[in-house]
């Protein structure tokens, strides 16, 4: 993380990441490459977009990530901690259409979720896209999710992986490493990992 710069979106000011804890545990995924923010997803909402894409492998689906983006000390970081209704069908066009249509009305429902929230990006879950990314997926995120902060997560519901994916400094956008956020487990038989 970068110690200069401005916070990438003004969300209430300065907040700390978390860190591992005795009440969460945080755990790398991937190498972290460019320069843009650190981005932290919590477990739970991979668990559901995972879970989304298995119960449906051949179906293209689409959500819009939910979380915010703050300046903690060590730098910029981005927080995913919710996503939107599941879209499915022909997402490439209708998910297009939707946020061409109705982007201010989704961004603002999606900030009165709580305070800090946000949109922060997208999750996409498709066949083959764990290799490359398709050309309308590119145009999607460099025309709808075009800012600083805002990431993709990609799900391959054959290969049953995960990636996420930001625009660095130069314009390109690169596979990019996450922190993967989720609650230690209780010996109450209270919640578990990944359940907030």
């Amino acid at each position: 993380m970068s110690d200069e710069g401005t916070p990438a979106r003004d969300t209430g000011g300065l907040r700390t990441p978390v860190y591992p804890s005795a009440t969460h545990q945080v755990r790398r995924m991937g190498a972290r490459r460019g320069d843009g923010a650190a981005l932290y997803v919590w477990a739970d909402v991979i668990e559901e977009l995972v879970y989304a894409a298995l119960h449906a492998p051949h179906t293209r689906q689409a959500a819009l990530l939910l979380g915010g983006a703050w300046q903690g000390p060590n730098g910029d970081f981005v927080e995913v901690r919710g996503f939107s209704s599941l879209m499915k069908g022909d997402v490439d066009a209708d998910f297009a259409t939707e946020l061409a249509d109705d982007w201010r009305l989704l961004n603002n429902r999606a900030s009165r979720i709580g305070e800090g929230m946000g949109v922060v990006g997208w999750a996409t879950m498709r066949e083959g896209i764990s290799g490359r990314l398709a050309s309308s997926v590119q145009m999607l995120h460099r025309s709808f999710f075009n800012l600083p902060f805002e990431v993709m997560l990609a799900l391959d519901s054959v290969d049953k992986t995960v990636g996420a994916w930001a625009v660095d400094r130069s314009g390109y956008l690169i596979n990019v490493g996450f922190n993967l956020v989720s609650r230690r487990g209780r010996d109450n038989g209270g919640e578990r990992n990944g359940n907030h």
